[in-house]
């Protein structure tokens, strides 16, 4: 005979209940289920109209006070059941538990013995990659990326010349960029000096000209062109306002390259303009070239 399917059946089938476990639930609460919907037709007839109907608020009461009966009995039935699912699962767990604790350490011992061969291999993989870590070190910036561990050794050495090589040829650039730098500064001090001196031998032939002339006998027609000491003057300080007028000439401030190239053009150009500013002293040194 085919169960007839109701909402309380329905309810324990979706859940795919083992059938020891479905029988047991249903045992449990299908007498309070039958019990409610016996009183639900009771319940539904049950309608106050006027205030006179003090009979059917009396039955109303009776009825209400029996379906919350049943379903504190219910509540409690169900109390009882979720503790011992409860115990049952933390009683499952632990066996699990217990078993597991037993197999795993011989799984992993197990393991070991299988796979010996592959864990040589890894562990000495490892060795390798952290002695070649060690001497690839010094030129880390110039290490690809790359698995150390896959690489022969005639990959690795080539590897480690190529990186070598990249590294004395930045310290030799560096070493060459910082001795040209040296030389210019020098080149500029040498030269400064060499304008200071010659500005120095200016001042003194101009001094030696503005010292006033001995009482004598006027000069030979020849004398009558010398320059006069105010002219001179003036000359000389304009001469001072254009010396002061080229040092003042600076290149603005210090530009970021990403380029070596742009760097080399970079210096090209400083030369150039300490070669421009050196021109213009002497230009302005000597007047009549």
């Amino acid at each position: 005979m085919t169960e007839q399917i109701t909402p309380f059946t329905q309810a324990i089938k979706i859940n795919n209940l083992e059938p020891e476990t479905a029988a047991m639930l249903k045992a449990a609460f299908l007498p309070f289920y039958e019990k409610a919907k016996e009183w639900q037709e009771t319940a539904s007839s049950l309608v106050v109209t006027d205030e006179t109907q003090t009979d059917l608020m009396l039955q109303a009461r009776t009825a209400r006070l029996a379906l919350k009966d049943i379903r504190v009995q219910a509540d409690k039935a169900r109390k009882n059941l979720k503790e011992d699912s409860l115990r049952y699962g933390k009683a499952v767990q632990g066996l699990y538990n217990l078993i597991e604790e037993l197999i795993c350490p011989i799984e992993s011992h197990l393991e070991k013995q299988e796979k010996f061969i592959e864990i040589q291999e890894a562990n000495q993989r490892a060795i390798l990659v952290k002695q070649r870590a060690k001497e690839l070190e010094p030129f880390q910036e110039f290490v690809p990326y790359t698995d150390l561990g896959q690489l022969s050794e005639e990959g690795f050495q080539k590897l480690l010349t190529g990186c070598r090589l990249q590294a004395e040829a930045k310290i030799k650039r560096e070493e060459e960029e910082a001795a040209e730098k040296k030389r210019q500064q020098e080149e500029h001090c040498l030269e400064q000096e060499r304008i200071r001196k010659e500005n120095e031998l200016l001042k003194a032939r101009i001094q030696q000209i503005e010292q006033p002339m001995p009482d004598i006998q006027p000069a030979p027609a020849e004398d009558q062109c010398a320059v006069p000491s105010a002219t001179v003057q003036k000359v000389q300080k304009d001469l001072d306002a254009l010396h002061a007028w080229v040092d003042s000439f600076e290149i603005p401030a210090e530009i970021t390259l990403v380029n070596k190239g742009s760097e080399w053009l970079k210096y090209e150009i400083e030369n150039k303009f300490e070669a421009f500013k050196k021109w213009a002293h002497q230009r302005i040194t000597n007047p009549i070239l």
